[in-house]
């Protein structure tokens, strides 16, 4: 390095730089001088990707980035005395390491170098081959490229007066800290749990639906803002029922409330971002979060109408209403839920549903493998549902049922070839991902395997229906939370502790949703609200009965968060 250099730039091989990219690179280092610059962030990094986002629909053309995720080193630059001390510090390590850009992030935490990326960025990846190995990475795009841009749109301004806040929001500053993602589909909140040692690029992301309150928002406001929206457009009835339209509406709407609610967030989202600017942020996260086959299926005209509907939902969501004035109470110890309703308010029911909610917390928090750790695959064996119909083929239609890189779908009578728990569970159900954690964790001893039922599967095994009477809530919810309690793999926090094989069953204590395709003609793709027992609550005591149980279950996931 020349010692009267000021900087010093890395530029990987497989890139495409901007045009004018060098006269865009001074510019970059003179607003930013005393900072590490990433000219590059994935589009669907776990979290970096997310904080250029909001960045970005705040105004600012920086993004304080993660402390503990990868460094984009697809482009980086840094002051010349901060590049010589990593240049030694990365020799010192064996040629066989392979995540060079994860040792660079532990080098700038450990000397308290700040890592910021330029929006838009100066580099996009390439289309060439990974010479790391990064193929199962999917495709590698830039969260905002400058190239993308008109000519002459791509500017750096100096410091935003919401920088200081996103740097503490970056820091994991409270243990409901989160990012929101799209991803198979699916929109997903990402909770960051300072200190709490989860992996950083795991693939159980929390479905958004179930915890909003948890980040201060009220998830009817994100379902009436969609039917207001929805009720302008011409479309209305195909929208309605577009599944993957809701899902970019609730992270549009998610990201807007963000951007908006944050106290060192000085104005409004839809005041602050270049319009165009935040359409191309857009379009990248709509396009990263899709399915392959929903993205063939869709087109240019069909991803441009999500685009117009995430940008809908980013200004909605930064709107006043967007957040709630203080978070969900939690409810009293000792009192129901639903006092006025008579079924409901037998004790023994209070008390169980209390109890299948901590189970369900302690599950939702067990720490999440990353994704390079290898895990077996979780076999899910589909069993026909008596009041509906629905099968196997029924669950392998929904695009989102089978995570397929956590999980596989056993064929009928099929027995798994590989290691690997089983979960059994109805053809009418969809469980958020997160939920698989205790069945994909759990080790049993060598050369078994252990076998987990949905709380549905087992009522049918019981009953011989998933549809459960009023009258028999006052058996049933108590007897589910007794066979949870009892049985000898109720204890979560073991899960990754060997556990024999004695040829019974562990109830996977986890929110279950009817699967939408299930319905005549095909049915809406909307998911469908979340419920403790079954997927059919059709009753008001089934209803009522899963309102409170979501209560006592975000009750007890803010307690073991902090």
């Amino acid at each position: 390095m020349d010692p009267n250099a000021t900087h010093h730039v890395v530029i990987q091989d497989d890139v495409r730089p901007c045009p004018d990219f060098a006269d865009h690179l001074r510019s970059v280092i003179q607003l930013r001088p005393d900072r590490a610059i990433a000219l590059y962030v994935n589009w669907n990094s776990p979290e970096n990707s997310y904080l250029s986002r909001r960045a970005v629909t705040l105004g600012s053309s920086w993004a304080p980035l993660s402390p503990l995720e990868y460094t984009p080193t697809l482009g980086l630059v840094m002051p010349a005395e901060w590049a010589r001390q990593l240049g030694s510090y990365l020799f010192e390590l064996p040629d066989s390491l392979r995540d060079d850009d994860e040792m660079v992030t532990r080098f700038c935490l450990e000397r308290g170098i700040p890592v910021i990326a330029a929006l838009p960025t100066l580099l996009d990846h390439g289309a060439g081959s990974s010479l790391a190995g990064n193929e199962t990475h999917g495709e590698r795009r830039s969260v905002l490229f400058a190239g993308d841009l008109a000519h002459g749109a791509a500017r750096w301004n100096p410091v935003h007066p919401s920088e200081p806040e996103l740097v503490r929001r970056r820091d994991r500053s409270t243990v409901t800290e989160f990012v929101v993602e799209l991803v198979d589909s699916t929109c997903r909140l990402r909770f960051t749990r300072p200190g709490a040692g989860e992996a950083v690029d795991h693939l159980y992301g929390w479905y958004w639906q179930d915890w909003t309150e948890l980040i201060g928002v009220d998830r009817g406001h994100v379902l009436a803002a969609w039917g207001e929206f929805v009720g302008d457009q011409r479309s209305a009835a195909s929208l309605w029922d577009d599944g993957y339209a809701y899902e970019v509406w609730a992270a549009g709407y998610l990201l807007g409330a963000d951007a908006a609610g944050g106290p060192g967030f000085p104005g409004t989202a839809e005041a602050s971002a270049d319009p165009a600017v935040l359409r191309y942020t857009l379009t990248a996260w709509v396009e990263s979060g899709l399915t392959l086959s929903d993205r063939d299926a869709r087109g240019p005209a069909g991803i441009a109408m999500l685009v117009d509907i995430a940008s809908a939902a980013v200004d909605r969501g930064a709107a006043a209403d967007g957040r709630m004035e203080e978070p969900l109470r939690k409810a009293a110890e000792g009192a129901t839920a639903f006092p006025s309703d008579a079924v409901h308010a037998d004790r023994d029911i209070d008390n169980a549903l209390r109890a299948m909610a901590d189970r369900e917390a302690e599950a939702c928090l067990l720490l999440a493998p990353s994704v390079d750790v290898p895990t077996p695959l979780l076999h899910m064996r589909v069993e026909k549902c008596p009041e509906c119909g629905a099968d196997r083929d029924t669950l392998r239609a929904h695009s989102t049922a089978v995570p397929t890189r956590v999980a596989a779908l056993l064929a009928a009578d099929e027995e798994p070839s590989g290691p690997g728990n089983v979960l059994t569970l109805l053809g009418c159900e969809v469980l958020p991902t997160r939920a698989l954690l205790p069945a994909v964790l759990a080790e049993p001893a060598p050369g078994g395997r252990l076998r987990f039922k949905t709380r549905a599967a087992v009522l049918t095994e019981l009953t011989g229906s998933p549809v459960v009477a009023p009258a028999d809530l006052a058996k049933l919810v108590p007897a589910m939370a007794s066979m949870e309690r009892s049985s000898a793999r109720a204890g979560l926090a073991d899960a990754a502790s060997p556990v024999s094989d004695d040829g019974g069953y562990m109830v996977l204590p986890a929110l279950t949703r009817f699967n939408p395709l299930v319905s005549a003609g095909g049915g809406s793709r909307r998911p469908a609200g979340a419920h403790p027992l079954t997927p059919h609550p059709d009753a008001p005591a089934l209803r009522s009965l899963g309102r409170a149980y979501r209560t006592y279950l975000l009750d007890a996931v803010r307690s073991r968060l902090g």
